[in-house]
């Protein structure tokens, strides 16, 4: 059963309908969703996962990762700087949490801090670079911790957009699309390599 609190599940629908909605703004990124033959595993029969799930999924796992890139240490550590004098000042902002940590707590998923990744490989935040960051990311990915935290938010998303028909139809004209013009570039492919002399 699907217990909803709606961590940041507008933004998330909001960009998934502005995905679908402007396709060639985000045809390279969309490209890594279903190009490469991907669509051909795409359209298998119908799963209680279905590629609207695995569409999500997608977009959630993105915006996650850029906000990761976008962390901005070095401002935070200036707010530090700034309030060092004010403790409660930089407890109540936290400016050394990284926003994946927020969306952990509000789910109540354990998960280990940032601050913690970094102890463990003997740094603190003041000396934490972008690298820190995306290790810390590929260790939560590594506890499973994540996948909780991805699974979740797809849930409540796909909740939400499941009852826009319309997205759905533009979601399944992108699919059908994309899927009849791979099956176009497949015949000529399968030349090539069978008939490489044929072709020229």
């Amino acid at each position: 059963m699907l217990e909803a609190r709606f961590y940041e599940t507008c933004y998330f629908c909001n960009v998934v309908r502005n995905v679908l909605h402007d396709q060639f703004s985000y045809i390279r990124n969309l490209n890594n969703f279903y190009c490469d033959e991907r669509i051909f595993y795409l359209v298998s029969p119908f799963q209680k996962y279905s590629v609207f799930h695995e569409f999500i999924e997608f977009i959630v796992e993105d915006i996650y990762y850029e906000e990761a890139s976008n962390v901005g240490l070095e401002d935070r550590r200036e707010l530090i700087e700034k309030f060092k004098d004010i403790p409660s000042a930089i407890n109540d902002m936290k400016p050394q949490r990284l926003p994946i940590e927020q969306a952990f707590e509000f789910h109540d998923i354990e998960c280990l801090s940032f601050e913690s990744h970094l102890e463990s490989v003997g740094k603190s935040f003041l000396d934490a670079s972008e690298d820190d960051v995306y290790d810390y990311m590929g260790e939560l990915r590594l506890s499973g911790d994540y996948e909780m935290l991805v699974q979740q938010t797809v849930k409540e998303v796909f909740h939400v957009l499941f009852q826009n028909r319309s997205l759905l139809m533009i979601f399944n004209q992108m699919m059908a699309g994309e899927l009849e013009r791979q099956v176009d570039i497949e015949p000529q492919k399968s030349k090539i390599l069978c008939f490489p002399d044929l072709v020229s």
